[in-house]
Parts: structure tokens; C-alpha cells; sequence
């Protein structure tokens, strides 16, 4: 079962570094799907990415469709969390608001309760078609992200940008590139929500992930399941050098979310055009 996971993984990736359900097939399936189809498809294809959808003690009886239902209200419902707890304190009616690396929307979907607009922006097509399923809204505008790293977006745009879950999936070079666009698009005095993981010695830096040359830790870098740690001077850096000013970071846990969510243990930066 694990060997046939790792194929369905790996016939889903994209030609961008860790763009799980990035392949081109997946867009053009769910558009030919029959509607009453739609959902349930999309849940199966989000349920191939290691990111979204895990089976565990809780869910391990429920049949194949029970559970795709159960993680997708999981997901709701954390990513709801999320917002409540953190974002919506730096949201006013009216904003127009960017949620780099969206994934299925489920957060995009929050935010809309409040926003005037949410641009919602992942690197995998594929993705991106699941969420203009699962959480399709009239004030959200779903986009893929080219290999290009340039957002959809008009400079000088966007009254709040966050990013959730993605930092610690690219290296620094992409994650320079991914700053100085989100800076870009940011009104002046916008602010800019970020989690990371910072100090945290169970995860590898990216130096130790490039040093490992086991099959196993190969494999991982090659389908894109590397995760870095950082230190916080090296983030502070990077947020400098892109344009941000007056950063902080504080603990995810301090900011009232209670959720049991990997999050809850790490760490937000919020930074100021």
C-alpha cells in the first residue's frame, strides 16, 4: 500500500519543486467530471499530497469516502481556526487579501467571510482546480502560480498577504524570490503573516537535507518532501532584504490557537510593508 501511495504521488507532481498535484492531467479530469462527481474526485486527488488528508487511530474504520469527508471538515475546521485565532484581528471589511500557497482553499474559504476579495494562489494546477471545487466563492480568485514565481497580482494591490504551511518546504533561494513578489503586491504599511518553524531541532536545515545522500533522503528531496528548519536571524535577514520592516515573531501558541495543529508548536513572523 505504501509502495502504491508513492506512485499515485509521484505520477501527481508537477514540473515545480514541491508541486504535489501539479500534473497537468489532474485540471483537465475535473473539468470533464460529471458535476454530481466533482466533489468526491477532488477529495481523492487532495488525499494523493502528503499535506492535507492523513489516516489515523481516529479515522481508520471509516470507509474510503467517509473518511475524504471526515479530513475535509478536519481541514475546514482547522484552517477556520486559524483564521479566527490569527488572521481576522488584521482584517477589515473591504480588504483585499492574498493567501500564498492556498492548497484547497479551505483558509482562502474563511477569509472570504470577511474580505472584499482573496486572491488565492498555489504552484500546482492541480490543486488549484480541487479548490475551485471543494471551495469556489464569488469574492475568491484561484491562480497557479507560474514556475516563474510571479503572482497574478497588481503591485501595489494587496492589504494583507499571509502564508501558511509553505516556508519550510523551500529552499532560501526560493523563498527570496517568494518575499520580494509578496512585498511587491502589498500596499505600503500592508502587513504580511508568515508562519515557520523556527529552532526546532527535529527538522533538518537545508544544508543537512543537501548533505544527505541516503536513498531514503534522496527520494524525499526528489518528490519534494523536505522540510527546513531556520533560525530566526536568517529570517530576519531575508524579510529585510525583500522590503519588510518592523518584524516580529512570536509563538504560534501565544496567539490563542488551541487546535492540535502542527502550527500550534511553531512559529508566526509578521511583518510590515
Amino acid at each position: 500500500m505504501a509502495a502504491l501511495t508513492y506512485f499515485f504521488r509521484l505520477v501527481t507532481l508537477g514540473n515545480q519543486e514541491q508541486a504535489f498535484l501539479g500534473a497537468r492531467w489532474i485540471q483537465p479530469t475535473l473539468r470533464l467530471t460529471p458535476k454530481r462527481w466533482k466533489r468526491p474526485v477532488a477529495l481523492r486527488f487532495i488525499s494523493l499530497s502528503p499535506h492535507y488528508f492523513y489516516r489515523s487511530s481516529h479515522n481508520a474504520q471509516l470507509s474510503e469516502a467517509d473518511f475524504l469527508e471526515s479530513e475535509a471538515g478536519r481541514n475546514a475546521s482547522s484552517r477556520r481556526a486559524i483564521f479566527d485565532a490569527i488572521i481576522a484581528k488584521y482584517l477589515t471589511p473591504g480588504a483585499t487579501v492574498l493567501d500564498y500557497g492556498c492548497g484547497p482553499g479551505y483558509l482562502a474559504a474563511a477569509t472570504a467571510t470577511i474580505a472584499a476579495k482573496v486572491y488565492a494562489c498555489d504552484i500546482a494546477d492541480g490543486v488549484i482546480a480541487c479548490a475551485e471545487v471543494l471551495n469556489a466563492l464569488p469574492n475568491v480568485e484561484y491562480a497557479v502560480i507560474p514556475k516563474s514565481g510571479a503572482l497574478p497580482v497588481s503591485t501595489g494591490a494587496v492589504d494583507l498577504a499571509y502564508s501558511f504551511a509553505v516556508v519550510q518546504h523551500v529552499t532560501d533561494q526560493v523563498l527570496t524570490g517568494i518575499l520580494r513578489e509578496i512585498s511587491r503586491v502589498l500596499k505600503p504599511g500592508a502587513k504580511f503573516l508568515c508562519h515557520v518553524v523556527l529552532d526546532d531541532q527535529a527538522w533538518q536545515s537545508e544544508t543537512a537535507w543537501r548533505n544527505d545522500t541516503s536513498l531514503k533522503g534522496r527520494l524525499k528531496w526528489h518528490i519534494g518532501l523536505h522540510c527546513f528548519g531556520r533560525n530566526a536571524s536568517s529570517i530576519a535577514r531575508q524579510f529585510e532584504a525583500a522590503g519588510f520592516a518592523n518584524l516580529r515573531i512570536v509563538p504560534v501558541a501565544d496567539l490563542g490557537l488551541a487546535n492540535g495543529d502542527d502550527i500550534c508548536s511553531q512559529h508566526l513572523c509578521i511583518a510590515e510593508k
